[in-house]
């Protein structure tokens, strides 16, 4: 079977005009998560937005497999944006990382071009060889998508040969700059698959394809705000790939969008969830931030950081040992006054009581 980019009609991509709901729910939601930040006494490019990028610059790695400390990446930023005081940075990559947060505050997504997704792949893939970030792919070599070992390898997908690369990302920028009668759902799914389709680069082709598509969604709608969608395809991941490597055999894209536009359902829904909870988070520190010891104030940041799904297996006394450094006596004392302060709650009782954030 013939792979998109082979056939007669690439890249005319067609599909069905049955978005308009789900364009309309997209612009409702995201006015609704704008009106909520506001609301926190927060503008589009507050820490609030700034902690959701950070969120989504280390779901977007860990599909690839690499993981990074949100508070290093924090600290950085901190570093870049603040006069104060400056914090510990443990890692290079955070500091090249974080520079992809303004890139999208400042509107990456409106017109891209070659300069700026090589700067995108240079900041998630800043420990690679430099021979093989900042161009595209060169040589003679196929570039395939497989999976299984090394003597029992399925061949998934097969890009286009390097010779023909820099004329397909012309045309890729050309389609994407100059398209502006499109819905926002429709051209950030198919600027998506245009791109991992191509393939152009030696590495970082997913998490460049998925900044591209959460960039062209802030850019329809002129600013940005909290949209999970990396961190709904890491929960989904193999159902990601299935759709993908599906959507690589046809030009007709009917499928691949509805499948995208729910992603970009479930990652606006996620959003929503997770805002109020954080203001929450906020007013109960600001209310009771006197009365908590560094040791609490540090349990408590590990258990927000792992969002609406809760702290897996909920917080006792040995996690917090282990988090602190602290006697059975003084963890168990710790935790019982920050139930009693209303901001844990009781997740199972009994000899190992657990606790969770009373905030979802």
């Amino acid at each position: 079977m013939a792979y998109n980019w082979q056939l007669g009609d690439w890249p005319n991509f067609t599909f069905q005009d049955i978005f308009e709901a789900q364009n309309k729910d997209f612009a409702h939601k995201a006015e609704e998560l704008l009106k909520l930040i506001k609301t926190g006494n927060n503008e589009p490019g507050s820490d609030l937005t700034v902690n959701f990028l950070v969120d989504e610059i280390i779901a977007s790695s860990r599909i690839e497999g690499e993981n990074y400390k949100k508070s290093d990446i924090l600290n950085a930023y901190h570093n870049q944006t603040s006069k104060g005081e400056k914090k510990q940075v443990r890692f290079k990559s955070s500091m090249e990382l974080v520079k992809l947060i303004p890139m999208q505050l400042a509107g990456f997504g409106t017109h891209l071009s070659e300069e700026l997704l090589f700067a995108v792949q240079v900041c998630f893939l800043s420990d690679r060889n430099p021979e093989i970030i900042g161009r595209w792919r060169s040589g003679n070599d196929e570039m395939h998508i497989v999976s299984g070992s090394a003597h029992n390898e399925k061949i998934h997908f097969t890009a286009p040969p390097p010779s023909i690369v820099k004329q397909e990302m012309h045309k890729f920028f050309h389609w994407y700059n100059e398209t502006s009668n499109m819905g926002a759902i429709e051209k950030a799914a198919i600027a998506h698959l245009y791109f991992e389709t191509i393939h152009p680069l030696v590495d970082g082709n997913g998490r460049v394809g998925r900044h591209i598509a959460l960039s062209c969604l802030f850019a329809s709608l002129g600013f940005p705000v909290p949209l999970y969608l990396s961190e709904i395809i890491l929960n989904e991941v193999n159902r990601y790939y299935k759709a993908l490597n599906q959507a690589q055999n046809s030009n007709e894209l009917t499928q691949w969008i509805c499948y995208f536009a729910e992603v970009i359902a479930k990652a606006q829904d996620y959003a929503l969830m997770s805002i109020g909870p954080t203001f929450r988070h906020n007013q109960l520190l600001d209310e009771h931030s006197s009365k908590l010891n560094a040791r609490q104030h540090k349990a408590l940041e590990k258990m927000f950081a792992a969002g609406p799904t809760g702290f897996k297996g909920g917080m006792s006394a040995q996690k917090y040992i282990s988090i602190n450094k602290v006697s059975k006596a003084t963890a168990t004392r710790d935790l019982k006054h920050l139930f009693d302060l209303g901001i844990l709650k009781v997740e199972l009782a009994g000899r190992s009581t657990r606790y969770n954030l009373d905030l979802w």
